[in-house]
């Protein structure tokens, strides 16, 4: 962290151990910990757009660029402006939260997050017992967060690297200015990438230190299961990285505060802290150390902390003498490589349709939508006496069929295939999405939707759950909160396909740069290649975390351990939508939710086909970009903005895919009686084939 500014006003170093020193409920301690964590990004985001602004003020540019430099410098020094007023408003947050006076005590973090990995040691302290849910998904997420964190930090290398030869080449007349724009901005992107994943990391650090901590634990003793308390000021940084690297951004501490932190050891155990009686009362400030058990705590002794390596650089753990295992911190890894995860990345794609249904006890989904031999659901009206009156089938809300290019038969999935004897520069072999253009929009949604799905193989540890099994599982009044759930979930998996298939892009187009005649400028590029490869790897890691999350929601929903993966096996509606809304009663019609159910409906399907031509036609942009860059013609920023453009372009796609298949439940959960059969209410929802 950035030395304290001497005329900054009241600074006021703030330990961790000193927010935490006191005895308090959960739920407080929570919210100081991460008004802690999120004070100390505030501080590194300054520190990081001071960097950025004065690396950007070096640049001597020729007066042909000096319009477009202007317009850098001016866009750096608002971002400087932004990130000192979110600082003052996360100061006066932690203030407020600690019980101290926000207008004239301003604290300063002294305290840097951890960002190496964590042991959460589960078994050891679960050992014969069964362990919490909300435990086992953390454990199950801290690893991608850390190595999420890992991959922003390469990628914020790979930025400077790339910016140093950029510049080098301005200055010599190879390279207009427009590369080193582009890197500059990924350098400022990852920055902040980073402290994100940081501070995500060392939340669920905290719900889970805060989970299996004793009630009676607090101060020192709690902040040694949040981060690695180094020697001295923590100042030192991890060994083998680069000077001024990203990971040394958090805790230059210059206060001379120590963090009053005695390390535990596995023969020793923790003093027993007493916990004062009376009120709460507002976190003292100062430097006095906080006390615990009745005396001072000093500076922590020279050594290792126990479950870490030692001072003289050796890698064994130190294995527990008696007793159970406590969580343990170990110190980040210098890491000059990319470190591939030891799960793979590649999620299981959804099942076809036709799968057969997993699980005990559940028969088969058919359709109950409008084709032959069905009867569909019908929407009630109300009688004087309050019972629902049912009007005639046919005119219930429904899904009328989509137009299809096939015949009626399911949407064939379009996926490029690329052809052993086909050059590197062909479209064949980047074309995701070839003979799309040529279709209207609801077929683009439509193929799209199933792109996205696509067919999965029964495999060990997979669950497959069809919406109508869901629905049978849960109660009439929980059905919008299973829709919301399954169709989040079904995004966010699809969300993943969406950054393997960039992924992959990447990858040919890193062999096709390869192909390229080498040179200075060949070099640079594969640097600008090497920040959007792991730019992307950190967004599958992230993206994974969120796939946890709602698989969990999900599963808990229907009352089911969650050992393996979770995969929704029911494909999203991309249909145009009939209301019926003619044939409600007047008062449900008239209705403020129902009028404004029935509006969003029509508004996302039009939406939705919009968002779906979008897709197709950042997906041909893409591809004639490749072709050029490889005939020499464009400069690979562009192409690489190509990818990201198609990336949010099918972001947007699928999040208004949820959005439509959400505003179809929401109608029909108000215009359907709540004793409708899970059977007839899916055929109000979706077509299953």
């Amino acid at each position: 962290m950035p030395q304290q500014p001497q005329n900054a006003g009241p600074f006021q170093p703030v330990r961790l151990a000193h927010l935490l020193a006191r005895p308090a409920p959960r739920d407080q301690q929570r919210n100081l910990i991460l008004s802690y964590w999120e004070l100390a990004a505030a501080v590194a985001t300054v520190s990081f757009r001071k960097q950025e602004l004065s690396w950007l003020q070096s640049v001597r540019v020729v007066p042909a660029d000096q319009q477009a430099y202007q317009a850098a410098i001016s866009e750096a020094t608002a971002a400087l402006q932004a990130a000192e007023t979110a600082l003052a408003n996360a100061q006066q947050s932690l203030a407020q939260k600690a019980g101290w006076d926000a207008k004239t005590v301003r604290p300063w973090p002294l305290d840097k997050p951890h960002i190496g990995t964590y042991s959460t040691m589960l078994k050891s302290l679960f050992a014969g017992r069964s362990i919490p849910r909300d435990l086992l998904l953390i454990d199950r997420c801290l690893p991608w967060w850390q190595k999420a964190i890992d991959r922003r930090a390469q990628a914020v290398y790979a930025a400077e690297d790339a910016l140093e030869a950029l510049l080098e080449a301005y200055q010599q007349g190879r390279t207009d200015l427009r590369p080193l724009l582009w890197a500059y901005a990924q350098w400022r992107e990852q920055h902040t990438a980073f402290l994100k994943a940081t501070v995500a990391y060392n939340a669920q650090i905290a719900d889970f230190a805060l989970a299996v901590a004793s009630p009676w634990l607090y101060g020192p003793g709690l902040v040694r299961m949040l981060i690695l308390v180094e020697e001295g000021s923590q100042s030192v940084p991890p060994p083998g990285n680069r000077k001024g690297e990203v990971r040394g951004t958090f805790g230059q501490a210059e206060h001379g505060a120590d963090s009053g932190v005695v390390r535990a050891t596995y023969e020793e155990p923790l003093p027993r802290q007493e916990m004062p009686a009376g009120a709460l009362e507002p976190i003292p400030l100062g430097n006095a150390e906080p006390l615990i058990g009745g005396r001072n705590l000093g500076l922590p002794p020279a050594g290792g902390v126990p479950g870490q390596p030692g001072a003289a650089g050796s890698s064994s753990r130190i294995p527990p003498s008696k007793g159970v295992q406590e969580p343990t911190l170990a110190p980040p890894k210098p890491s000059s490589e990319v470190i591939r995860p030891l799960v793979p990345l590649t999620p299981e794609r959804g099942p076809s349709a036709s799968a057969p249904d997993s699980g005990p006890g559940r028969g088969p989904e058919r359709d109950s939508g409008t084709g032959p031999g069905n009867s569909p659901p019908r929407a009630p009206g109300s009688s004087g006496a309050g019972e629902s009156a049912k009007p005639p089938a046919s005119q219930e809300p429904t899904l009328p069929e989509p137009e299809s290019a096939f015949a009626g038969q399911q949407p064939r999935v379009r996926e490029a295939k690329r052809p052993s004897d086909h050059p590197a520069w062909a479209e064949e072999t980047v074309a995701l999405y070839p003979g799309l253009e040529k279709t209207s929009p609801s077929v683009q949604a439509e193929n799209l939707a199933w792109s996205f799905h696509g067919p999965t193989e029964p495999k060990r540890n997979l669950r497959q759950e069809k919406l109508l099994s869901c629905l049978q599982r849960v109660s009439p009044t929980q059905r919008r909160e299973l829709l919301e759930a399954y169709w989040v979930l079904w995004q966010q998996r699809a969300q993943i396909i969406a950054l393997e298939q960039q992924k992959a892009n990447l990858d040919k187009l890193g062999m096709a740069i390869l192909q390229q005649p080498s040179g200075f400028l060949r070099a640079a590029e594969r640097l600008l290649w090497r920040i959007a490869l792991l730019a992307t790897e950190a967004e599958q890691m992230e993206a994974q975390v969120r796939l946890l999350e709602r698989e969990e929601k999900l599963a808990r929903l229907l009352g089911i351990g969650l050992e393996g993966t979770l995969v929704p096996a029911t494909v999203p509606y991309t249909g145009p939508y009939n209301l019926q809304l003619e044939t409600l009663d007047q008062k449900v019609r008239s209705s403020w939710a129902v009028r404004r159910a029935a509006g969003m409906v029509p508004f996302l399907y039009t939406d939705l086909q919009q968002r779906a031509k979008a897709v197709v036609q950042a997906d041909q942009a893409r591809t004639e970009l490749f072709q050029q860059y490889g005939r020499g013609q464009r400069p690979l920023h562009d192409l690489l903005a190509a990818y990201e453009q198609q990336k949010q372009a099918t972001f947007e796609f699928l999040q208004t895919l949820t959005d439509y298949n959400q505003a179809i439940a929401d109608y029909v959960v108000l215009v359907v009686s709540p004793d409708l059969p899970a059977e007839k209410f899916l055929g109000t929802l979706v077509k299953e084939p």
